[in-house]
């Protein structure tokens, strides 16, 4: 399934443009800007976060049961990948609504 178009902002020169992104490596919406060719990068669509959701819950429930049988188990590569994912999402989200919320009319 193609993304749609989206508007977006390149944070080296600031040039608002629109698009239809590709996908990273692990999902994230990617869009080169077309004034200073840079790469942008915007935060995960709901299907890819509610995977990489239930992956982390999956790996935190195979963890709680081989530490109930004594052992220790390490994420390995699926496991960090999923936690970088979710942060770098998490940060990218707050990046990119903070400019809306700081144009929105005064809470209070």
């Amino acid at each position: 399934m193609a993304l749609k178009e989206i508007q977006a902002r390149c944070a080296g020169c600031s040039c608002d443009f629109s698009g239809r992104p590709s996908r990273s490596f692990l999902g994230f919406q990617k869009l080169r800007c077309p004034t200073c060719k840079q790469p942008v990068m915007y935060p995960l669509t709901s299907g890819y976060r509610i995977a990489y959701w239930v992956i982390l819950a999956l790996m935190l429930v195979a963890f709680v049961a081989e530490l109930s049988e004594g052992k220790i188990l390490f994420p390995g590569l699926v496991g960090i990948g999923t936690v970088v994912s979710l942060v770098s999402d998490r940060r990218m989200r707050g990046g990119v609504a903070s400019p809306l919320v700081a144009d929105g009319p005064a809470a209070g």
